[in-house]
């Protein structure tokens, strides 16, 4: 069962040039913005495979959950210095460091309940707390996507069984 995905509002980017021999006419350069949008959709893309590549939890117990968390903290690590390396342009800055800082806070979050699942606290407990603090992340994480008109970027709520 999968009990976690960590916030990324990001993947890997992967833009081309493409080339040719005479410089084209200011109509047809590629907007800053539209660039930025398909780097960052392109890295939510790759963040989602990323975490789709962690696998589940081999048991129930706190071990378990701690070298589950643990693993899903590396992919989305990954995905964060990637997110990191983007540079939007002036009119979208401000909305991409707050997607920044919400992805922060999103693997201090997931840090955190691994420690606590080292220290072997119950794995219901650890995700328990979790729930509802990185869902809160993800609602805004999609109003910035809304926002940045990034679509591969939204995610669903996470529902790990627990009611609020």
């Amino acid at each position: 069962m999968r009990c976690c995905k960590i916030l990324a509002l990001g993947g890997a980017v992967a833009l081309s040039g493409c080339g040719g021999s005479a410089p084209a006419p200011a109509k047809q350069r590629l907007d800053p913005e539209q660039v930025y949008r398909d780097a960052v959709n392109t890295q939510c893309i790759d963040a989602r495979l990323d975490r789709e590549l962690v696998p589940d939890p081999g048991g129930s117990g706190a071990a378990d959950l701690a070298a589950y968390l643990r693993a899903t903290l590396k992919a989305a690590r990954r995905s964060q210095r990637r997110l990191e390396a983007i540079e939007p342009p002036p009119s979208l800055a401000a909305q991409h460091q707050r997607g920044r800082r919400l992805g922060r806070e999103g693997i201090a979050l997931v840090a955190a309940a691994a420690r606590s699942a080292d220290r072997g606290v119950a794995p219901e407990k650890v995700l328990r707390g979790l729930q509802p603090a990185l869902n809160t992340r993800i609602e805004a994480g999609n109003r910035i996507a809304r926002a940045l008109r990034t679509p591969q970027c939204r995610q669903e709520p996470l529902d790990l069984g627990f009611m609020r």
